[in-house]
């Protein structure tokens, strides 16, 4: 027992380190902190025009239908139009917040490569790639990177509705949380999985030989998925996170 609270301890701690330099690693480098900050400004141009779009006509049909039934300037009128206004906004608000992070990490995925690749460089102390470079990279693989993103995300949510589903049989339930925290594990250690060429069998043994760090630091950037506003950067702190422990584990190089 007191060895295993140690192994127990020690990787908590691992954990803590590797979240530390993330952090550092995405702060730090200027570069790194455009790739973060580039999908959160582009999501929220997305949901402010398609909000507004739909906000607009749904307020044209509402308007246009009261007149037939009630003076839109009367009593009735004018509530029925707020009470409208206020299910609108509270629905938008839980939509946007269950939505966004999922837009924002699909459009941050070939940001979150190139970011993934400078943590790599940086660790090893190889030199960084000209930014002119790294965003004719960007364009070039544009389309390629976000379908294979839409595929990834797509697999990932099939397995979120199996881990809900297990969630409501109680003597599974708590297989339902463990697969949710490795999976966004996996989502994010993807990038250096991938970029590094590791077959499937080669992931799985990675995951399996480090399953005590996936598992927490899962359930750590699970719990800041839910955190608002923070959660805009969970994409890039943990692209960092995770190709920090990828290849300091897998080059011996000391946490």
């Amino acid at each position: 027992m007191i060895i295993l609270g140690t192994i127990s301890y020690i990787n908590m701690k691992n954990v803590y380190k590797v979240f530390k330099q993330a952090i550092s690693y995405i702060f730090s480098d200027k570069i790194n902190l455009l790739f973060a900050s580039v999908p959160i400004l582009l999501g929220l141009l997305i949901y402010y025009f398609a909000f507004y779009s739909t906000y607009d006509v749904v307020m044209n049909w509402l308007n246009s239908f009261l007149s037939s039934l009630v003076q839109s300037d009367g009593f009735w009128g004018i509530f029925i139009t707020y009470f409208v206004k206020t299910i609108l906004f509270v629905l938008s608000f839980f939509f946007i917040n269950w939505t966004f992070v999922l837009v924002v990490t699909t459009l941050a995925s070939p940001f979150n490569d190139l970011i993934s690749e400078r943590v790599e460089k940086t660790i090893k102390g190889l030199p960084q790639e000209q930014l002119d470079k790294s965003l004719k990279r960007i364009i070039k693989r544009l389309g390629f990177t976000i379908i294979n993103e839409s595929k990834k995300m797509l697999f990932i949510i099939v397995l979120t509705f199996i881990a809900l589903v297990l969630g409501y049989i109680p003597i599974l339930a708590p297989f339902s949380l463990l697969i949710t925290f490795f999976l966004v594990s996996i989502e994010f250690v993807d990038y250096a999985w991938s970029r590094h060429s590791l077959p499937f069998g080669s992931c799985v043994g990675n995951l399996t030989q480090y399953s005590f760090h996936y598992l927490v630091a899962g359930a750590l950037y699970f719990l800041f998925i839910n955190i608002p506003v923070f959660n805009l950067l969970v994409p890039s702190i943990a692209t960092a996170h995770f190709t920090t422990f990828y290849i300091k584990k897998t080059n011996q190089i000391e946490i």
